[in-house]
Formats: C-alpha cells, structure tokens, sequence
C-alpha cells in the first residue's frame, strides 16, 4: 500500500531540456503551468508546421488518460470529463492557438523551424534570446494543459481546443468542425493583460496593391547602387500598438526615397516580417547617376533626420545606413514604376483611422501597411486593415481603392484572410463567475475592467461556427508581442491562473 502512495505521487516530466528543468526551478509558483509553457518551447512551431506540436500535445493527453480528437482543419480537441457531481454543468472550452509569430533579431540567427526557443529570466520578465517568446499562445496552451493535469479542481465538462494557424489565417478557427465541440462556453486564454476581460475584437482582412511595370538595363559605368536600410523600430502588434505612434521603416523609407524620386532607379525593395506586425525594419538598392549622387546622399540623410526628430520621443534607436553595393541583377525598375512604388508609399495610409465615439481611447478603425515585396518581378504592398463594423472595412478598402486608380500600372487584390469581429455580451452566464473570481483574487487592488481589443481574436470566428457559444477572454500580462522584445511578465501567471481555476468551480456550483 505505500509502495501505491509513493507510485502515485511521482511526477511526470513533460520537459526535456536541461537548461529548461533548470530554468523552471528559478520560476515562480504554478510550477505546472510554467512546465507546460517551457514545453511549448521546446517543440518548434512556426505557422503552417504543427505537426510535430500537435502529436507532442497528443502524447500529453495520452500520459494524462485522456481522449482526443483532431478536425479535417488540424484543430485538436482534448477532453477531460467533469468531477464527480458535476456531469449536468454546461461544457466549458478553453481555447488557445498552437502557432506562434517567428521573428528575430537581424544579428540573430535562428531557425525557427528546427530550433527550440532559448529563454531567460530578466528580473520578473522571462524573454527569449534574440527571438519572439511565444507566450502568444504558448501560455494559454500551457494554461489550458495545467488546468486538465490538476485532479484537484472542481469544473464541469472540459474540452481544451488547441486551434491551428491563428498567426496567420485564422483558418483553424474558420474552418473548426462545427460538431468537433459539445460546450457552449468558451474561454479564450489568447488576451494579454491581466485583470482584464476582453469581450469583444475588431475584425479584418488583407489586400494588397501589386504593380506592373518592367525592368530595364542600366549602364553601371554611369552610375552606382546604393543599399539604404532604416532599421532599430519598435515594431510591434499592428492593431494594439499601432495607437502609440511607433515608426513604420517602410513608411519612413518611402518619405527618404520621395526626395530623390527624379534620380533613383528601384533595383530592389523589401521590409516587414508578417502581416500583423508593424514593420521593425526595411531596405532598398537603388540606382543613382553619379552626378546625382551628392544631392542623393544629402536627401536622404535630411529627411531622415527629420523623420527621426518626429518619432525621437517613442523611437529612441532608429536608424538607417546608406552604403555603395555591389549587385548581382543589374536590372532595376523602369523611372515609372520606380516613380508609381515610391508615391503608393506616400499615398497609403498606415496608422488609426478613427477613435470610438463610445470609448475615447478606444481605436476604431486603423491600417497597417505591413509588408512590401516582390512578385514575379514586380513590387506589391501588403496591407492590414481592422475595424469594428464592416462599414468602416469597406470605407478603408474604398480608400486603398482610390489611391490605385490614381497610379499608372496599380491593381488591387481582392480582400482575403478576412475574419469577423466579435460583439461584447454582457449578460452571459460566464461572465458573472468569471468576475466574481477576480472579486476573490486577492493579488488584484482593483476590480478587473472589460473590454474590446483592436486586434483579431479567434471568438469572432469560433461564435461564427457555433452561435449559441458565449465567450470570454483573458490572460496575464506579455508586452511586445509578435516582436523579440516579447516578454511575459512572470508575477502575472499565477493571479491568472487561480482566476481560472476558480471561474471552473464558481460557474460549476452555480450550474450543476
């Protein structure tokens, strides 16, 4: 018999790492949740390859006893039945996404498809190394993945939905097997403040504004390639951030290049990471006569100068270089389409677009342009729109539509990627339990606030596939997410964590 008490007490190692088992011993309480989030780093899982994460999250179920089940759109469901007594509750999902934002330092090398995350503990702050943490959602995972390890928690029926691709298309929560779930009641662990209850987010799409136009031959005896690089911005979330006047170093780029637009020819143009990112950094190769090359090194430098006096209060590390290069394709963009690129950058809007009449603070509506590139040969740039209703979607597609019809050569995409919004709810039965458990939480001074998110949560598109689903959010505190800076504040988790487990036995009381 005691040989059985010892047997059941020994504890499952999910994590492998050496430096993580140490790491963990440095972490505050819960130990658990922490574990599991230290497992989602070891196990890479960029958008688009989750494979190997889904089976690892699949063997953890297993280890636990657990059922588990995955839809034609790769979303796995894990399923923990309800404590005895409790088998009438409704059913309660706890959602988190599996994927995470790849993004490193330019001075990192990192392979985020084969590599584990490396984190370290600054302060009360955990980061990792040079890249995205991917707390974004690698806590709710861990969140979720505690709360069905526990046997000590009294809850109704569970069912931990793990959705696939959130970063980048949502397509994991479009396309969810409308059957996959039997609980109404969702708790979504993808918010980023603590304290706070998100109860609604702004919907989006994408476009993009393509060009045509051709390449021709230079003579590269008269003239030289300049590489020009602005890059140190901020960057970050390009819906919560983009209210606090962060710099856009494509945005900045384009302004550099209007003032030399008579005398550059574009042989190449790049920036920006992901869509849902505000673009931290940007490069060109141009083409300049070699008459015209002092005029084009003062331009440059000037405007920079004064872009960077105007974002020096938020920007304190922007930067830019201008050097002589040597290029493989000496081939460069006709003075037209070289001419058109450089006044879309100029036209096209990037930032808010309008504030809540309702909520001050509150954006409304507002555009990231987030990525330029390349095509078969040709430019395009990539944007971002969010909004609350889809009135003011259409009035900002109109808007893009406006300034391509105004430029030779440019077309626009049809929209793609588009996600709903998410209406707020106040009178759910999930809400009340939820915020008599921040009542007792007694880490907080203040009683927790609700709100809605200028960014895309996956609720909007889960109520679309079961609408009779009432809906939550919340998380501890990450700030600068979808960047390198991203850090989870460690004190945030554990407040977090008791708020959940004890929203689980409040709303079971209250509705066995």
């Amino acid at each position: 018999n005691m040989q059985f008490l010892q047997k059941s007490v020994v504890k499952m190692s999910f994590i492998t790492r050496p430096q993580n088992l140490e790491l963990l011993e440095t972490l505050p309480e819960p130990r658990d949740l922490f574990e599991f989030f230290l497992l989602c780093t070891e196990v890479p899982r960029p958008s688009s390859h989750l494979e190997e994460f889904t089976t690892k999250l699949q063997q953890v179920g297993d280890q636990l006893g657990l059922a588990h089940v995955t839809d034609d759109a790769k979303n796995l469901v894990i399923k923990k039945p309800a404590t005895e007594g409790y088998e009438n509750v409704p059913g309660i999902v706890l959602q988190a996404h599996m994927d995470m934002v790849t993004s490193c330092n330019s001075d990192t090398q990192f392979d985020f498809f084969t590599q584990p995350i490396d984190c370290e503990l600054r302060g009360r702050k955990l980061f990792a190394k040079g890249t995205t943490l991917g707390a974004d959602n690698g806590i709710g995972v861990a969140a979720a993945l505690a709360i069905i390890n526990d046997n000590n928690i009294i809850h109704g029926p569970i069912e931990c939905l793990f959705t696939y691709d959130e970063e980048t298309t949502m397509s994991g929560a479009e396309y969810v097997d409308d059957t996959i779930l039997d609980g109404r009641v969702l708790i979504n662990l993808d918010s980023e403040e603590e304290n706070r209850i998100c109860l609604g987010c702004a919907g989006g799409y994408e476009v993009k504004i393509k060009f045509d136009g051709s390449r021709a031959s230079v003579d590269t005896a008269s003239g030289t390639f300049y590489h020009i690089r602005v890059f140190n911005l901020m960057g970050g979330h390009s819906g919560v951030d983009i209210n606090k006047n962060r710099g856009n170093a494509i945005k900045i780029l384009g302004k550099m290049l209007e003032s030399v637009s008579d005398i550059i020819l574009i042989q190449s143009i790049t920036g920006g990471t992901a869509i849902n990112t505000i673009p931290r950094e940007v490069s060109a190769v141009v083409f300049v006569e070699n008459e015209n090359i002092t005029r084009f090194t003062d331009n440059v430098s000037d405007v920079f100068q004064q872009e960077n006096e105007m974002h020096a209060v938020v920007e304190t590390n922007l930067n830019f270089t201008s050097k002589v290069t040597e290029v493989g394709n000496t081939t460069v963009y006709d003075s037209e389409l070289s001419k058109n690129l450089i006044i879309a950058l100029n036209m096209s809007p990037s930032g808010v677009l309008s504030y809540s009449d309702v909520l001050p603070d509150e954006v409304e509506s507002s555009i990231c342009l987030s990525i330029i590139g390349e095509e078969n040969n040709t430019p395009y740039i990539h944007f971002f729109p969010r909004f609350n209703t889809d009135e003011q979607g259409e009035l900002t597609l109109n808007q893009l539509v406006d300034i391509t019809s105004a430029i030779n050569g440019a077309t626009i995409s049809e929209k793609f990627n588009a996600f709903p919004g998410w209406n707020p709810d106040t009178s759910t039965m999930i809400l009340k339990s939820l915020k008599r458990s921040f009542e007792k939480e007694t880490y907080y001074d203040e009683p927790a606030t609700e709100y809605s998110i200028h960014a895309g949560l996956e609720c909007g598109l889960l109520i679309g596939r079961y609408p009779d689903m009432q809906a939550v959010s919340i998380g501890p505190t990450i700030e600068n997410a979808h960047t390198p800076d991203e850090a989870l504040y460690v004190d945030s988790v554990l407040p977090f964590y008791n708020v959940l487990k004890e929203t689980l036995r409040d709303f079971a009381e209250e509705n066995k």
